[in-house]
């Protein structure tokens, strides 16, 4: 949960000496392509469904939301830190 929004400070120097590790870098962009991309299943309609595509805009969308219990997270890869 690096990426949550209420986390002590020492987490900001963790996250930075991240993005300066290229295979955090390369890991973090294939784990972002494949979970928009890839095909996933759907456990209402009970079958796989494609994925949405992966395009050059949406290296700049920032992600917001809420994981269980009540963690709020919010990523902007303009700026990681």
């Amino acid at each position: 949960m690096l990426y949550s929004i209420d986390l002590p400070d020492w987490v900001t120097i963790i996250k930075i000496l991240f993005s300066l590790y290229p295979p955090f870098s390369f890991s973090k962009a294939f784990s972002d392509i494949s979970q928009k991309a890839g095909s996933h299943f759907d456990n209402n309609e009970m079958k796989w469904k494609k994925g949405d595509g992966y395009f050059w805009s949406d290296f700049f969308d920032r992600y917001k939301g809420v994981v269980q219990p009540n963690i709020k997270y919010d990523v902007n890869y303009n700026n990681i830190t």
